[in-house]
């Protein structure tokens, strides 16, 4: 009797935790004010919004990166001697942005406009040591 009575209590507790859980997720999704709000602000985004980065590789590259909707502010430096190409693509593989393409050395800054808060992939083909950071 007293292992019915501890499956049962064990079950109530289940059910009042699923439920628990359940409401809380029901009112996570209704848009409030607030949240409406926080949405407005993302789309007024600048370079200030942008979190810094920093990477330092050797050779090709392919890596992710997270823009937010704005201006950005790339630099890219490369004290090596032979071609540097670096390009933003979009998720879905298209050319979103070239940054350079030219001989080295690279010491480049670029402004580019992002339309939407997203991933992005940063691809650089080159040979030697190369580093970029985002402001």
């Amino acid at each position: 009797m007293a292992n019915i009575l501890k499956y049962a209590a064990f079950i109530l507790v289940m059910m009042l935790i699923i439920t628990l859980g359940v409401m809380y997720y029901s009112n996570d999704k209704a848009p409030t004010t607030e949240h409406q709000s926080a949405k407005k602000t993302v789309q007024n985004e600048s370079i200030s919004e942008q979190y810094k980065i920093y990477f330092n590789f050797n050779g090709d590259e392919s890596q992710i990166i997270d823009l937010i909707k704005g201006t950005a502010e790339i630099n890219l430096v490369y004290e090596g001697t032979s071609k540097f190409t670096a390009r933003i693509l979009n998720t879905d593989g298209t050319l979103f942005t070239e940054l350079v393409d030219t001989d080295g050395p690279v010491n480049e800054k670029q402004i580019i406009s992002v339309p939407q808060t997203g991933a992005y992939l940063l691809e650089v083909k080159t040979t030697g040591e190369w580093s970029m950071n985002r402001k």
